[in-house]
Order: structure tokens, then C-alpha cells, then sequence
């Protein structure tokens, strides 16, 4: 998926959980998002690994958008 975060385009390959309600047998689990890929689609002058800061940024942009 494609993602543009604060004008940076990113290519993201990411798990989505959604949200599950418990039940008598399963406890249930709230939504997550977990990255498992990143990579710059876009010339732009970043470091070459991204910080916790941009990788939160790219989880809501997803979230968002389900």
C-alpha cells in the first residue's frame, strides 16, 4: 500500500488486526496495526532507517484509511 505522510511517499507492507469482541471462549483483542516493511517511494532527503516518530505516524495514516 501506498501511504503519503507529511508529503513523503512510502510503500508499507503492514498486518491489520481488527477490533474483536470478547466471547465466553476468546478474550477478544483490540485493532492493531503491525509494520512489516517500509520503503521510501519519493526522493526526499531522509536517514536510511526511520525513526519510532514516522513509523507511528504511518500506523495512524493506515488506521485512517480502513
Amino acid at each position: 500500500m501506498n501511504i503519503v505522510v507529511e508529503g513523503i511517499s512510502f510503500d508499507v507492507e503492514y498486518g491489520y488486526q481488527p477490533k474483536e469482541a470478547a466471547t465466553a471462549t476468546y478474550p477478544g483483542c483490540e485493532e492493531s496495526v503491525s509494520i512489516e516493511s517500509v520503503r521510501v517511494s519519493s526522493t526526499c532527503d531522509i536517514q536510511d532507517s526511520l525513526s519510532d516518530y514516522c513509523i507511528g505516524l504511518i500506523k495512524e495514516a493506515i488506521m485512517e484509511q480502513m
